[in-house]
């Protein structure tokens, strides 16, 4: 039933933009760069992030070009974004094995996950770049797998905070940067530096 109201929400919030909207508001992809703190507790026990410092994920995103907006500007808008993610979670608890009798470290999860989520945005642009905090709210596909006995695939709500300054180093190219909070059954925090690249239409 959740997945199903999930799937219902995510159905609602792109249903708000024809296809043509949806591909003018999808307009920049970006290969990001984190930190984090994770916690989490998977089948009772508890997990931490395993590497804090990430190889890239990725993001399709809404970024908003200053050459429509000039050097001072505020607009409120609802855009979608799609990102793919990858986390792997370590523990120091200990169980049992039944093959060796002797006690062993619970192995590390691998936790892929592809999420969707319809954002309620606040930009700022200023001389020195744009200032943009957005909520998002959606849901994630996510795949969990220890190599033993964990391998699952489940959808979940998911809801997000960020916060963000971006500014262009050409036409095209663009950086981002700032924290994030996630919240999809166990908490994220986030520092992220994202490079960027806007193929939407440039307004002259």
């Amino acid at each position: 039933m959740q997945a199903l109201l999930q799937l219902i929400f995510i159905l609602l919030a792109l249903s708000c933009f024809n296809s043509c909207a949806i591909t003018r508001l999808l307009n920049s992809g970006t290969a990001n760069i984190k930190y984090r703190a994770s916690e989490a507790k998977i089948h009772g026990i508890n997990y931490e992030e395993d590497d804090r410092v990430r190889s890239p994920s990725f993001s399709i995103r809404n970024v908003q070009h200053p050459r429509a907006w000039g050097k001072w500007n505020f607009n409120v808008r609802i855009t979608p974004s799609l990102h793919i993610d990858n986390q792997t979670y370590t523990t120091g608890a200990t169980y049992l094995s039944g093959e060796t009798g002797r006690m062993e470290t619970y192995p590390s999860v691998n936790v892929k996950r592809f999420i969707t989520l319809a954002n309620l945005k606040f930009t700022t642009h200023t001389p020195i770049g744009a200032f943009a905090l957005s909520g998002g709210f959606g849901g994630t596909v996510y795949h969990m797998d220890n190599g033993a006995w964990i391998d699952t695939t489940k959808t979940r709500e998911i809801r997000r905070i960020d916060f963000v300054l971006y500014g262009f180093l050409s036409k095209r190219f663009f950086v981002l940067m700032g924290p994030r909070y996630y919240k999809a059954g166990y908490e994220t925090y986030e520092f992220v530096f994202r490079i960027g690249y806007f193929w939407g239409r440039i307004e002259r």
